[in-house]
Parts: C-alpha cells; sequence; structure tokens
C-alpha cells in the first residue's frame, strides 16, 4: 500500500511540495482512495476500457460453456452502456443516487467496443435456438451501431453496421428454391438438342 495502484493517478498529498523543495523525491506518492471508496475517479478511462476489454476476450473464450441467462444478461447491458435505444432517443444518463448505475452510460472505447461485439455476434449467429436470445442480440447490435455513429469511430461503425447487416439477414425468412421451371427447362433442352442430332444427320 505504500506505492499507488499501476490503474490509478498517483495524487500527490499537499506536504509534498515542500518535500521536493527540501530535495526528497525518493519519497513515494500515495493515491487517496478512502473517503470515496469509489476508484472510478481515479481510474484513466482508457485504461479501464482495456481491464473490462480483457475480461470480456476471456468470457468470449468460454462463451460455448456459459448459460442462456448470462448472454441474455450481457446482451441487456449492452443496450444500457450504449445509451440510446432507438435512433430518436436521446442519451438516457441516470443519475448515481438513482439506485441504477449499472445501467448508466458508459465510455466504450475501442477496446472494449471490439470483444462487446464480437460476444453480441456469438449471440446473434451463434448454435443457439432460442429466438429471444437473437431478437435481444439484434437489438445490442442496433444500439452499438448508433453509439458508434455517435463516437464516429471508423472501426467501430463499420464492424456494427455488418453485425445490424447479419442480424436483418437472420430475421428475414430465408424462401423455398421452386422447381416450378425446371421441367419446362429440362423439355426445351431435350428438344434442342434432338434438333441438333438430327441437323448432323
Amino acid at each position: 500500500m505504500a506505492k499507488p495502484s499501476v490503474y490509478h493517478e498517483a495524487i500527490k498529498p499537499a506536504s509534498a511540495a515542500p518535500a521536493a523543495k527540501t530535495g526528497k523525491a525518493d519519497d513515494p506518492d500515495v493515491a487517496e482512495l478512502s473517503p470515496a471508496l469509489e476508484p472510478h475517479g481515479s481510474i484513466r478511462a482508457t485504461r479501464r476500457g482495456r481491464i473490462v476489454g480483457a475480461v470480456l476476450e476471456l468470457y468470449h473464450a468460454k462463451i460455448g460453456l456459459m448459460p442462456l441467462s448470462s448472454k441474455m444478461d450481457f446482451c441487456e447491458f449492452c443496450v444500457a452502456w450504449t445509451g440510446k435505444h432507438r435512433s430518436d432517443d436521446k442519451a438516457r444518463i441516470a443519475s448515481a443516487e438513482s439506485g441504477e448505475e449499472k445501467w448508466r452510460r458508459v465510455p466504450m472505447p475501442w477496446e472494449l467496443f471490439q470483444p462487446a461485439l464480437r460476444v453480441v455476434g456469438h449471440c446473434l449467429l451463434g448454435p443457439t435456438n432460442s429466438d429471444e436470445l437473437r431478437t435481444q442480440a439484434a437489438r445490442a447490435s442496433q444500439c452499438l451501431y448508433l453509439r458508434a455513429m455517435e463516437s464516429m469511430d471508423a472501426r467501430a461503425v463499420l464492424a456494427c453496421r455488418s453485425l445490424v447487416r447479419l442480424s436483418q439477414m437472420v430475421e428475414e425468412p430465408i424462401p423455398e428454391p421452386s422447381f416450378a421451371g425446371v421441367e419446362a427447362n429440362m423439355a426445351e433442352l431435350e428438344t434442342m438438342r434432338a434438333n441438333i442430332l438430327s441437323g448432323k444427320k
């Protein structure tokens, strides 16, 4: 505890300035975490995204073993994290005092966006028989696309747009092949073959 965590910014105490003047540069800087009991104020946003992204990569590596309820919860969290549910929705930011802290809009850098898209893509296109999961994953992909358009990150926009198009293809019913014109085409080919053979004679 003598040194701050690598994930936190070092906060210099008030007595650090006089110590620097006297030449005591070896004293470690201590980050003060106890008053607020909330590390979010001192963790860098980019590092937080990388940490959560690494956890999601591990989750995606074992996603085949995850229960359906876990995947449903993740899609719901993606919808909440984006803060926008439809194109005409305003950003929804819950206050910390409202008891809805876990449903707040959060910063989503590419380090967090990429593994989230992988998990949502598996929920959408993976080997599952749950239509409810596919519907929830399609909704999450649309919300992620709206968030990517808001941040104007080209990588996130392209990936989300591809995922939205795939979700639309999954929702569309695949037409059954029609063999109505096959017999007519076969008869026409047989007639042409007979004419060619008769012309050679």
